[in-house]
């Protein structure tokens, strides 16, 4: 929760003024029976017309300025809420940018979503509702019950038994519900988990007929959702007839005993109406808090889960250095590296359980192309990830123009790197825009770039301009593929990293497109991760994985001499 105040400090004015707002407004407001008492005493009773208009004056200005104070507390407490609410949201998404691949692994897609956009809504409308009524309860409460005080002690003694009463049927009530409210947040991932999956992989569902089983499955997700709702719903909806039993029974004594001094003439029959208002100002009170607290509980529960994120730091150890001081430094390493680009050093790996890399040597000089190939799960996807540093190295050193990673500023390190993952991930706009990502290289580099990555269909028809929907599901996954690696090569990167990103290509666009990167990328380093012999068969070196281990490593003509699980690949896949 404290690390969501500093947040809200941003608007700390804003609070304030809205909560000084409501203050003053509920205090005009209280003030209102003591006037309709004394009209009634002094003015109704003895016929007197200028004190009726005087009083009513008094009531109507009262209710004029109570009514303005209220709609700029509406104002402050919505402006507070609302601009809380925009630079939680912002800061949230800012730092799971920021998070590393080992903090993302531990957070779904769906739950980072439900906690950008529902949890920080619950939050901001829980700090609206402090500023506007969270806060004009108590005083209306505190209120109401000192001038009934002022009015009769002997008869707002009944206000000590109904008050503890009312506040230890909320404990218990808060006690049990929090709980449950932390487990309804998850039941809403998992609807969101569902309703993504579904999304996404829609032409699989109906090719395999899966649409009922699928429905069946978010029915089931809905069902435990609904069930943990309707559980801290039930719990919930005690707190407001609780609060209006005690207090209605509180009404009805303060009648009885009210109406016994009335008939004795130690209470003027006036001054038991204004007793009564308070009494009922009392319980809408405290009717609006117990609302209000239910508000909170499950602000609270989401408060929690935005809270886990923030706390969270990336999980790569070694902060770097200031980014000038990398850059000269860089100059001056660069040289000292001598023509080595990438260099691993007894590098060993772990996701936690067993190592997935282990004592891996491997260099990749500059101008060269290493072709990267093994079986399903040897870890090649993995051993690239340490060279832009997604990961740290567990054991060893990973080094990128002869110096460490760790030594790199992050951004500084990723600006030399031109990465192409597994998954082609475009984005809605255009071609240029999925190309320059954000820079501003030019149209005829992007053109050079797409070209280079064999995407002419790019450059007909509409051009640049062709329009890209989300995730790029208007283009082919061929098409996807090529784009993304012409959104690497734009860069002119030192070091070029394709991720088995040629997959969905035919032998011959595959053959050009590496043919291209040798041809206008001579200087680059060229790591190409491929399950494909074809792909990598003209690279420079190739290394074979097996088990997180290199078992070989040569020219495509001598491992065919010297690995066995080399020849085994490359057998399967032409004979």
């Amino acid at each position: 929760m404290r690390v969501l105040l500093k947040y809200l400090r941003l608007h700390a004015w804003s609070v304030f003024w809205g909560l000084f707002f409501k203050f003053v407004e509920t205090m005009m407001e209280l003030l209102n029976p003591v006037l309709m008492a004394r009209m009634i005493d002094e003015a109704v009773s003895a016929g007197d017309r200028g004190k009726i208009l005087f009083y009513g004056g008094l009531i109507l200005g009262n209710i004029i300025i109570s009514y303005t104070l209220g709609v700029l507390g509406q104002y402050f407490s919505a402006k507070s809420s609302v601009g809380f609410g925009a630079d939680l949201r912002l800061a949230l998404f800012e730092h799971v940018n920021r998070l590393s691949h080992a903090n993302l692994d531990s957070l779904s897609t769906s739950s980072i979503i439900n906690r950008i956009t529902n949890d920080v809504a619950q939050v901001q409308n829980a700090v609206f509702m402090f500023v506007r009524v969270g806060t004009r309860a108590p005083f209306i409460t505190i209120g109401s019950f000192i001038m009934a005080a002022l009015l009769d002690i002997e008869i707002s003694t009944v206000f000590f038994f109904c008050i503890p009463v009312i506040v230890v049927g909320l404990f218990l009530i808060l006690r049990k519900t929090i709980p449950i409210y932390v487990q309804v947040q998850k039941k809403l991932d998992g609807i969101a988990v569902v309703a993504q999956e579904n999304i996404s992989a829609a032409r699989l569902v109906r090719a395999y007929s899966k649409q009922q089983a699928e429905m069946d499955r978010f029915g089931k997700a809905t069902d435990d959702f609904r069930s943990q709702s309707l559980k801290v719903g039930r719990l919930s909806a005690l707190m407001s007839p609780l609060t209006t039993l005690v207090m209605q029974v509180g009404i009805a004594s303060i009648l009885v005993i009210g109406g016994k001094r009335v008939d004795a003439g130690f209470m003027p029959p006036a001054q038991m109406t204004a007793f009564i208002t308070y009494m009922l100002k009392i319980l809408l009170g405290m009717t609006i808090l117990a609302h209000v607290i239910a508000i909170f509980i499950e602000a609270f529960a989401c408060a929690g889960r935005i809270s886990q994120v923030l706390i969270q730091q990336p999980q790569i150890s070694g902060s770097g250095q200031s980014e000038d001081t990398n850059a000269h430094e860089g100059e001056k390493t660069q040289g000292e590296g001598g023509d080595a680009a990438v260099e691993f050093e007894n590098v060993s790996f772990s996701y936690g359980g067993g190592n997935v890399l282990s004592d891996i040597n491997l260099t990749v000089r500059k101008g060269e192309c290493l072709g990267i190939i093994g079986g399903t799960g040897s870890g090649k996807s993995t051993l690239v990830n340490l060279i832009p540093r997604f990961y740290d190295a567990a054991g060893g050193s990973v080094k990128v123009l002869g110096r460490d990673v760790r030594e790199y500023d992050p951004k500084e390190l990723r600006e030399k790197i031109g990465f192409v993952p597994q998954k082609s991930l475009l984005f809605k706009g255009t071609i240029r825009d999925n190309v320059l990502f954000g820079k501003n290289y030019g149209d005829e580099k992007v053109k050079r770039a797409l070209k280079t990555a064999q995407a002419h269909f790019a450059l007909r028809g509409e051009g640049l301009d062709r329009a890209v929907e989300q995730g790029g599901r208007n283009l082919s996954g061929g098409q996807r593929q090529r784009v993304a690696i012409a959104r690497a090569l734009v860069r002119e990167p030192e070091i070029l990293i394709l991720d088995d990103s040629s997959s969905s290509l035919d032998y011959a666009t595959d053959a050009a497109l590496f043919k291209a990167i040798r041809e206008n990328f001579g200087s680059s380093a060229v790591i190409i991760i491929s399950q494909r012999v074809f792909s990598i068969k003209r690279a420079d070196r190739i290394a074979v994985l097996s088990r997180g281990k290199i078992v070989g490593i040569g020219s495509h003509e001598e491992l065919l001499q010297t690995c066995a699980i080399y020849r085994y690949i490359y057998e399967s896949q032409t004979k």
